[in-house]
């Protein structure tokens, strides 16, 4: 069986949404004749964990963790956890101008030193303990390529690196764009360090082997930007749902019908349409506070918390933090209707998030409010629910009164997850296509052998 060095940063029992899709591609590679390696980092304090992911790993699976060293994280957590504590916000008053310009002149120094080291991602500075144990993987396995996975897009710099010193193939995966991202221009660094990060990007997509994406648009906004290379090098490979995490789920008996949203709420991922569409539906029909619920399940930024506050809507909408993964997908397969919020901003047109392949399992109907994009046409293409493409409080009321009125009749939604359409999204299929990918690059076809690669001796010198 040939081995695979995969070095992500996301990796269990850390649970975060970027674990899932690394962890099932090494649950699956071994099917296809690939043993995946992991190279990750330790356990720290800064992240949720749920134990129960590490099952998903084949039996034998070497995982290496390393150190790693991430001062602004830890100080940004620090002055989270402070705040929190005192319950006040810091002001200026009562300062002299002269406190205050010195106060502004060190706010800047520390925000110009904050972006240096947080260029590319706050969690660069894992690259040398990374590289020197990746180094060390290399001489005492005998791997056959090379997968990192990122954000943070620090992860294909391990590769990059490791790529020059063993000779090995090496793909990057993208699990989201890099300088093309809705929010890379508005990150508060500077020019040079943008232009610092254009040019890594570059090393990176021109080094690795072969690219993949999860989403067609991003692999299209690769091919537009690096449009020398052959389309042969970049490839898309979706998320997906893996079956396995739905069984043996003891259906939640929810008393009321229940609208659940899974995941994150920050930046342009806000609530406040649905809220609003929400409230306009209670206000005309009063009588379904009794008989309705909403459920967010995850981290939600503070401010948006602060909004959501405003529409008094404690009798209906309930905030849960961060569950366990197989409690949360028990929470979605028990819910009459599942939300997908992604914001109207066409810069997002091209994601589409990790759960909502998950969703589709579910067979539940989903009420959608995104931009025209993929995960419209992924929607509508599995007659899978509602997708509202633009802020329409209206719309939103008439859709939540229309599954709300469904419930009430007894009329159940379609299930759909047996579908064809949706067995392509099967991890196990997916994961094929990488080891497809895999395959091709250390077989070279057109010479017919497999390509000769540099020897360890000659990489790292005889030990």
């Amino acid at each position: 069986m040939k081995k695979v060095l995969v070095i992500t940063y996301a990796f269990p029992p850390m649970s975060v949404v970027g674990v899932y899709r690394t962890l099932k591609f090494c649950k699956f590679l071994p099917e296809f004749g690939w043993e995946p390696v992991v190279l990750t980092i330790k356990r720290g304090k800064d992240w949720a964990y749920d134990e129960s992911l590490l099952a998903d790993l084949p039996r034998g699976t070497k995982v290496y963790r390393t150190r790693t060293f991430e001062p602004l994280i830890t100080y940004e957590n620090f002055q989270q956890g402070r705040r929190k504590r005192s319950g006040i916000v810091e002001a200026c008053a009562g300062r002299s101008p002269a406190q205050a310009d010195n106060k502004s002149l060190f706010q800047r120094l520390r925000s110009y030193v904050a972006g240096w080291l947080s260029t590319p991602d706050k969690q660069a500075l894992w690259l040398p303990f990374a590289l020197a144990e990746g180094r060390k993987i290399l001489r005492e396995e005998e791997i056959d390529l090379i997968y990192t996975s990122s954000p943070p897009h620090s992860t294909h710099l391990i590769g990059y690196f490791l790529k020059r010193f063993s000779g090995l193939p090496w793909v990057a995966d993208f699990r989201d764009p890099w300088t093309l991202n809705e929010y890379f221009q508005e990150k508060a660094t500077t020019p040079k360090m943008k232009q610092l990060e254009a040019y890594l990007e570059r090393l990176v997509v021109n080094g690795c082997d072969h690219l993949v994406a999860n989403t067609r648009s991003v692999a299209e906004a690769f091919r537009w930007k690096f449009n020398h290379l052959p389309l042969s090098r970049i490839s898309t490979i979706p998320n997906g749902y893996d079956p396995e995490d739905f069984q043996g789920l003891e259906p939640h008996n929810f008393e009321k019908f229940t609208i659940t949203h899974l995941g994150s709420l920050y930046g342009r991922r806000q609530p406040i349409e649905f809220l609003k569409g929400l409230r306009l539906f209670l206000q005309r029909h009063p009588e379904a506070k009794e008989r309705l619920g909403v459920l967010f399940v995850g981290n939600i930024e503070e401010k948006i918390l602060e909004r959501m506050r405003e529409f008094d809507l404690s009798e209906v909408v309930e905030c849960r933090p961060h569950q366990p993964r197989r409690q949360a997908l028990r929470l979605a397969f028990s819910s009459h209707l599942l939300l997908l919020i992604l914001g109207h901003d066409p810069k997002a047109a091209g994601i589409i998030p990790a759960k909502l392949f998950e969703y589709l399992f579910t067979g539940k109907p989903i009420l959608a409010l995104v931009s025209e994009g993929e995960t419209a046409e992924v929607i509508r293409s599995q007659d899978a629910g509602t997708v509202i493409t633009s802020p329409d409080v209206e719309e939103v009321a008439l859709s939540i009164k229309q599954y709300y009125e469904d419930y009430l009749k007894g009329n159940r939604f379609r299930s759909r997850s047996n579908s064809s359409e949706i067995e392509k999204y099967h991890r196990r299929h997916l994961t094929a296509e990488l080891a497809e990918i895999f395959d091709r690059l250390v077989c070279r076809l057109p010479a017919g052998e497999v390509q000769p690669r540099r020897s360890l001796e000659t990489a790292y010198g005889s030990t």
